[in-house]
């Protein structure tokens, strides 16, 4: 999406543009899942969904609460929060007016997320628009499927449907919560998607993300030759 956007509204020639992902490191999320959790969810059966991110507007978190009303219908699931923002109190009584403030909780911003992710049956990924969302990818490193909108370009190239996770229409709460759904009565299927995801991840890895990078510094890699400041700026 942003190759696209240097393109048509900047000028760029495409050839002087190689498009790298961010890099993750699943063995340091690895370390940092392994901190005490005291949230009582984890602890029953019932399968947890985590929601990551500031509690804002193009997060869509109001669209989760609707797939959740609806997905809870069939099958039993709880849906945890995190974060902060200004449209907390406002979901919050989303949720009453929903009836599903007993499956819903909010617990804040968390410093170390990475607990609660780890222990999700899946990360769910609401927003109407997103850039890169690194949740996706802390997620996959963690094992974790993901339920995501397609609301980002390069949706497809990380989160393969039905290979490690799945992916729905923007703003379409019955397609989310049928999501919802599948994944919480099928955990056979849900940690299927969690490998697959982490697997997908090895791709990933920072030595991997900056040997990318240095491809283009010395000027190989698919046969471009590598853009010199005087060439492209943006390399400036």
């Amino acid at each position: 999406g942003v190759r696209e956007d240097l393109v048509k509204n900047f000028g760029i020639s495409p050839h002087k543009i190689r498009v790298i992902f961010n890099p993750c490191d699943p063995d340091r999320l690895s370390r940092q899942a392994t901190a005490t959790l005291s949230h009582p969810w984890f602890d029953q059966e019932m399968p947890v969904f985590v929601a990551l991110g500031r509690l804002t507007a193009v997060k869509n978190f109001s669209l989760l609460l609707r797939a959740c009303a609806l997905a809870r219908r069939e099958t039993p699931l709880r849906l945890l929060f995190l974060g902060q923002g200004e449209l907390a109190e406002t979901l919050k009584q989303e949720a009453k007016a929903l009836h599903v403030e007993d499956v819903t909780d909010f617990p804040g911003f968390k410093e170390n997320p990475f607990p609660f992710l780890a222990r999700a049956r899946a990360l769910v990924l609401s927003s109407v628009q997103e850039g890169f969302p690194m949740a996706v990818l802390e997620a996959m490193a963690l094992g974790v499927p993901v339920i995501a909108t397609r609301c980002f370009e390069e949706c497809e190239e990380l989160v393969g449907q039905g290979v490690n996770g799945v992916l729905v229409p923007v703003g379409d709460a019955p397609a989310l919560a049928a999501a919802l759904t599948l994944l919480a009565r099928d955990r056979d299927l849900a940690r299927r998607l969690g490998r697959a995801g982490r697997e997908r991840l090895e791709d990933l890895r920072p030595a991997k993300v900056a040997a990318r990078y240095e491809e283009v510094f010395r000027g190989e890699g698919r046969g471009n030759p590598g853009p010199s400041p005087r060439e492209n700026p943006l390399f400036c």
